[in-house]
C-alpha cells in the first residue's frame, strides 16, 4: 500500500466541498504534518484521521454555521496539534477521537462537545475562551491535563477550573473533566472531576470547583455542596462548602486529606449534619430524647433545648459529637419530669460556631389521676394511694433537690422536716404537687 504524505508550512489552507457533506480523509497509510505556523481551516468540514496527524507547529481551525456533524473530528488515527480553535458562527463542533494539544484549546465562538473523544492537554496545553455561551460539553469524553505540584499555590492544571492549593508535594497529578451528570444526591452538576495524585493522603489540600451556570442542571448554587467519590463514582459523601460564590461560580473545599472523585449537587439536610431520625418517651428516669445522624461533618455537638410552650427554649444540656463522620445514635435524659406538655429541640452546633436548629419534638407530661395523695395541703406526712406501688418515685423540692426516692411507692411518706413550701411527687405514672403548710 502507499503510504501518502501532505506537509503543510507556514501557509493557509481551506478545505471545503462545493456539494454534500465535505470530509478531510486521512486514510490508515496517511500522514497530514503542519510545520512553521500553518494553519488548515476546516470550513463544516469533516476531519477524519485514520493515520496521523501530526500539526505539532501549526493551527487547526473549525469555522463556519454547520451542524455538528459537518464540524467534527473523528477516526481511528494518532492526532496530535499545538492549536485547535473552534470558531463557528453558528452550531458546536463535535469531537469523537482521542486528541493531544500541546499549546491551546480555544473557543472563539460556538462550542465543543466530547462525543467519544478525549483532548489530552499534557503538561502545556491550557482551555482558553470558555464562556456560558461556548463551552466544552458532552456525556463521553474528557478534559485532561497532567502536570507536576510541589507545594501548589491556587494552581489550575489546563485552566480546567480544578484549582489546587496544599503545602504536600502531591507530584504526578493528573485532572480529568468530565461532564456527564453523577447523582450524588439528585442529579448532581454537569461538571466532575477525577484528580490523581502520586501522592495522596495528609494533603491538608483546598480545592476550588469551579462551574457554569449551564451546568447546574437543575440544582441551586446557593445550597450546593461538593461530593466526593473514593468508588469511581458509585457512592459519594458530602463535603460541606467552606467558601461558596455564586457570582464567580465556585465552591471551596479546605482540609482536604485526599484527592478522588468530585462533583457537586444541593445538600441532602437541612442540618450541617444529616440528622435522620428525633423522637423521644417518657420513662421512670425522665423525658427521654433519641436522635440519629446519617453523616457528620465539621460537628463540635448538640444542645438541647427545652420549653413549655415551644416558643421561647431553654439550654438544658449538651452532647458532644461522636467525633465520627459515619451515623451515629445519640441520647439525653430529661430527669424532671415536667407535668404538663414539654417541648424538645436540638441545636446542632459547627467547629466554627455556626449552627441549625432541629425540628421540635413534643411529649406529654406523665398522668397525674393515677395517684392519690392526701392530705395536701398539710404538715408534711401524706398518705399515698396507687393501683400500682411497684414504680420507682421521688420526692423534689422546687429546685429540683431530691428529698426522698426509691424503686417502689410506699403508703406515706413524711417530709415534715423539711420547711414549708410546694414539693413535687414524681413516679412513672404520675406527678403531684404538695404543699407543706
Amino acid at each position: 500500500m502507499k503510504k501518502h504524505h501532505f506537509l503543510l508550512a507556514a501557509a493557509l489552507l481551506s478545505v471545503q466541498l462545493a456539494h454534500g457533506q465535505s470530509e478531510l480523509l486521512i486514510g490508515s497509510a496517511g500522514n497530514l504534518s503542519i510545520t512553521g505556523g500553518g494553519t488548515l481551516v476546516l470550513l463544516n468540514t469533516k476531519l477524519t484521521n485514520n493515520g496521523s496527524v501530526q500539526a505539532t507547529e501549526g493551527v487547526v481551525r473549525l469555522a463556519g454555521n454547520g451542524t455538528a456533524d459537518q464540524s467534527v473530528i473523528s477516526g481511528s488515527g494518532s492526532t496530535t496539534i499545538q492549536q485547535l480553535i473552534i470558531d463557528k458562527s453558528a452550531n458546536n463542533a463535535r469531537l469523537s477521537q482521542n486528541i493531544s494539544i500541546t499549546q491551546s484549546l480555544t473557543l472563539v465562538s460556538g462550542g465543543l462537545e466530547l462525543a467519544g473523544g478525549n483532548v489530552n492537554l499534557g503538561n502545556t496545553g491550557q482551555l482558553i475562551g470558555e464562556t456560558e455561551t461556548r463551552r466544552v460539553f458532552g456525556s463521553s469524553g474528557r478534559l485532561i491535563a497532567s502536570v507536576s505540584l510541589s507545594a501548589p499555590n491556587a494552581a489550575n492544571p489546563g485552566n480546567l477550573g480544578a484549582v489546587i492549593s496544599s503545602a504536600a508535594n502531591l507530584g504526578a497529578t493528573t485532572i480529568e473533566r468530565g461532564h456527564a451528570a453523577y447523582s450524588p444526591s439528585g442529579p448532581g452538576l454537569l461538571r466532575s472531576y477525577h484528580i490523581t495524585a502520586a501522592n495522596n493522603s495528609g494533603l491538608n489540600a483546598t480545592l476550588r470547583f469551579y462551574y457554569l451556570d449551564t451546568e447546574l442542571n437543575g440544582n441551586n448554587e446557593n445550597t450546593m455542596n461538593l461530593w466526593r467519590s473514593e468508588d469511581g463514582g458509585t457512592s459519594w459523601t458530602e463535603q460541606p462548602t467552606q467558601n461558596r460564590n455564586t457570582a464567580a461560580n465556585y465552591i471551596e473545599k479546605t482540609n482536604v486529606a485526599a484527592f478522588s472523585v468530585w462533583t457537586a449537587a444541593s445538600g441532602n439536610a437541612a442540618l450541617p449534619v444529616q440528622l435522620v431520625a428525633f423522637s423521644g418517651k417518657n420513662t421512670p428516669a425522665g423525658n427521654q430524647l433519641y436522635w440519629q445522624t446519617a453523616a457528620e461533618y465539621n460537628n463540635s455537638g448538640f444542645e438541647v433545648q427545652y420549653s413549655t410552650d415551644a416558643r421561647l427554649f431553654e439550654n438544658i444540656g449538651f452532647v458532644k459529637a461522636s467525633g465520627k463522620t459515619t451515623g451515629q445514635h445519640y441520647t439525653f435524659t430529661d430527669a424532671r419530669l415536667a407535668e404538663g406538655m414539654s417541648y424538645y429541640r436540638l441545636r446542632q452546633v459547627d467547629l466554627d460556631g455556626k449552627s441549625t436548629l432541629s425540628h421540635i419534638v413534643a411529649l406529654a407530661g406523665p398522668l397525674v389521676n393515677a395517684l392519690n395523695v392526701y392530705p395536701n395541703p398539710g404538715m408534711g406526712r401524706v398518705n399515698v394511694q396507687t393501683p400500682n406501688r411497684r414504680q420507682a418515685f421521688r420526692l423534689v423540692d422546687t429546685a429540683g433537690r431530691v428529698i426522698a426516692s426509691g424503686s417502689s411507692l410506699p403508703e406515706s411518706l413524711d417530709f415534715s422536716a423539711q420547711p414549708a413550701g410546694v414539693y413535687f411527687l414524681k413516679t412513672t405514672s404520675g406527678s403531684v404537687k404538695l404543699i407543706r403548710q
